[in-house]
Parts: structure tokens; C-alpha cells; sequence
């Protein structure tokens, strides 16, 4: 079996597996590498590649998640103490601080906020009763009192805008 040839056949197709999950490019690179390097040494004993790829690919998202853990950030700032003098000194002060959110609390808020930001009522409500309240499509038209074809329309076209506002706060929450 040629590794490189497994390499450029799926090497894109698992990275977009990950990063669906992540959202995060470069979590979802670092991933995609671990998940060949740990392929590599077992490539002449796997018979299914692709089946073992994905499998791979899933438990390294899991993992992931799993050992998330609070991260400590350094902060550094200065601070100007009055000496008695009328002269101020500056000092640098840093400390350490546990960081209050890990990545798994920062997409809930930004998937929260990108509820929040959805425009249409419908889709508020189609989207709720979804994906937090778990109804079928069916139970939803019902309720609604709307074909089927309309609902799955408001959950695509929600879900496009969720995963907007979700990247871009995301992405100003890790700036």
C-alpha cells in the first residue's frame, strides 16, 4: 500500500471531517496530522483505510474535547504606583489567571449569540424546536402549520446563518 498515494486522497477529506467539528482550521491541521502519523507505523495491517481514517479521525476530535482543560494565561500589564515623590513608577505586573471559558464554553456562546442573531422569527423557533428541544421534521410542521419543504429550508437556511455568526464570534472571541 502506498502511503503517499492514501496521503493525497484523503488527507483533504478528513481535514474538512475534523474541522466540521471543531471550527477550527488549525486545530483541525493539527488533528489531521495526528491521525496520519498514528497511521503510518499500522499502514501495511489496516485493510480498510478509509473506515480506519474516519474512525481515527473521530476519536481524535473526542479526545480532543475530552482533555480540554482550563488553560492559564499570562497577563502582563503596567501599572503606574505614585512613589510619594509626585513621580510615578511603573511596574510590570503579571499574574496568572485561569482562563474562565475553554474552547467547548466559547463555541456555546457563540452558538448562543447566533441564535440570538437570527432574523426571522420562524427560524428561531424551527431551530429551537430542532435542535434543543430534539422534534421531528414532522412534529415541527405541525406545529408550525407548514409543509415539510418549508422546514427543512428554514433549518438550512438557519444553519447557514448559525455557522456564520458562530466563525465570526468565535473568531473575535479568540482575538
Amino acid at each position: 500500500m502506498d502511503t503517499t498515494h492514501v496521503f493525497t486522497e484523503y488527507q483533504h477529506k478528513i481535514f474538512l471531517f475534523i474541522k466540521k467539528s471543531v471550527w477550527d482550521a488549525n486545530t483541525a491541521e493539527d488533528l489531521t496530522q495526528d491521525v496520519f502519523l498514528n497511521f503510518l507505523p499500522k499502514a501495511q495491517a489496516v485493510r480498510d483505510v478509509k473506515n480506519y481514517l474516519y474512525r481515527s479521525a473521530a476519536h481524535a476530535v473526542i479526545n480532543y474535547f475530552k482533555n480540554l482543560k482550563r488553560r492559564k494565561v499570562k497577563i502582563v500589564t503596567n501599572i503606574e504606583i505614585d512613589d510619594g515623590n509626585n513621580s510615578k513608577k511603573e511596574y510590570l505586573k503579571e499574574k496568572i489567571i485561569e482562563r474562565e471559558e475553554s474552547n467547548i464554553d466559547l463555541q456555546r456562546n457563540a452558538l448562543y449569540a447566533a441564535i440570538n442573531n437570527l432574523d426571522n422569527k420562524l427560524e428561531i423557533e424551527v431551530m429551537t424546536m430542532r435542535y434543543k428541544l430534539g422534534m421531528s421534521l414532522e412534529d415541527i410542521a405541525n406545529r408550525v402549520s407548514r409543509p415539510i419543504g418549508t422546514i427543512k429550508r428554514v433549518l438550512h437556511n438557519g444553519r447557514n446563518k448559525i455557522k456564520y455568526f458562530a466563525q465570526r464570534n468565535l473568531a473575535k472571541a479568540a482575538s
